[in-house]
């Protein structure tokens, strides 16, 4: 009899003991404490793109510095300057091409009206040739951008017959780009499409 006594107490105590554990670890588990989560800290941040972005191949410009401030407040709200970058590469900003638009609109053909477009070229820092650009226009109005790739000119107008297709246009301004960023002069024109 003495020996049923003794296993129901260490059944009893191993019961209480693991009630015990089983409530310290809910007691424990849910409780909610606030900890401050700081992010990694890598070496190549989007803080880093970011500043490469904004910052290099820059002149003293006033027109530029203007385009670079606006990139930047779109980026701001959008944050679209890291995907460019893993893209398409880099700005040039201090080889970019600017010229006046005249204005189309009926009755306002003075040059105060005229849109400035302007053509940034971008470089992947693997590569010594321009493959984007980007295309701000800027009017007294409105300011906007999109983006122009070299590959897009295959889907352009072009005919055997004329010299003044779309295609062939698209092709020269990268084709000044590459001049202008890297001083290049010879092309090898590998679409026989082309011209």
């Amino acid at each position: 009899m003495r020996k049923v006594f003794m296993r129901s107490s260490v059944a009893t105590f191993f019961l209480i003991l693991i009630v015990c554990i089983a409530a310290a670890v809910v007691a424990n588990g849910c409780r909610k404490t606030d900890k401050i989560m700081q992010p990694p800290v890598t070496g190549n941040t989007n803080n880093n793109v970011e500043q490469r972005f904004f910052n290099e191949h820059r002149s003293a410009d006033a027109a530029e510095a203007a385009l670079v401030g606006f990139i930047k407040r779109k980026n701001e709200k959008q944050h679209f300057v890291a995907t460019t970058v893993s893209r398409i590469g880099y700005p040039r900003w201090d080889k970019a091409i600017s010229f006046k638009k005249p204005s189309t609109t009926a009755g306002r053909g003075s040059s105060a009206d005229s849109a400035t477009v302007t053509y940034v070229p971008f470089v992947r820092d693997s590569q010594n040739y321009v493959n984007a650009a980007m295309v701000i226009q800027s009017g007294p109005i409105d300011t906007s951008f999109s983006y122009n790739c070299d590959w897009q000119y295959a889907q352009k107008q072009n005919s055997l017959n004329s010299y003044t297709d779309t295609a062939e246009y698209y092709a020269v301004l990268f084709m000044v780009m590459d001049k202008r960023v890297f001083g290049h002069n010879k092309f090898n024109i590998i679409d026989t499409n082309l011209f």
